[in-house]
């Protein structure tokens, strides 16, 4: 059993490779990178499952408010607002208003991805209906519910 950050986790067994497996890259040759994401789900003591769920509470928030700031802005004539300035008025400027304060207990890192997420799902939903995306026509995106499946995106330093 191996620990990150101070949270153990096991390594699954075919993700382990052998020394004698591995391969020397010389930082001269032109190699493509590939870049894996890995999904773990992870048991928590009762204490720490509280600090999830406001952090995947305010995700959620954050997610929902974007998508209304999206449709709003669009109904307007405005146009489409990107995710940076969707991070600006939804994570930055929410974090400093009345009755939001308790966005200030989530990273901000992850706030700001959830506000990325959003913005990806609309681009996808813009791309297929212009039809610069190829496969079925993706509707827009839904609102997130405290029913369904929680997740949020961390980086290394939370």
């Amino acid at each position: 059993m191996a620990k990150k950050n101070g949270v153990p986790f096991v390594i699954p067994p075919e993700l382990v490779v052998p020394p004698a497996l591995a391969v020397e890259v010389s930082p001269s040759l032109d190699v493509p990178t590939v870049i894996r994401r890995y999904s773990y789900k992870i048991t928590v003591p009762t204490d720490t499952q509280h600090r999830f769920n406001q952090v995947f509470g305010s995700c959620r928030f954050v997610f929902n408010r974007y998508l209304d700031l999206v449709k709003a802005d669009y109904a307007a004539g405005n146009g489409y607002p990107g995710w940076m300035t969707g991070i600006k008025t939804v994570v930055t400027e929410g974090r400093k208003a009345e009755g939001f304060e308790w966005l200030k207990d989530a990273p901000i890192h992850t706030l700001g991805e959830s506000v990325r997420n959003a913005d990806r799902a609309m681009q996808n939903f813009f791309a297929s209906m212009t039809g610069k995306r190829q496969g079925p026509k993706v509707g827009f995106p839904r609102f997130k519910k405290r029913s369904s499946k929680q997740s949020a995106t961390f980086d290394r330093t939370f």
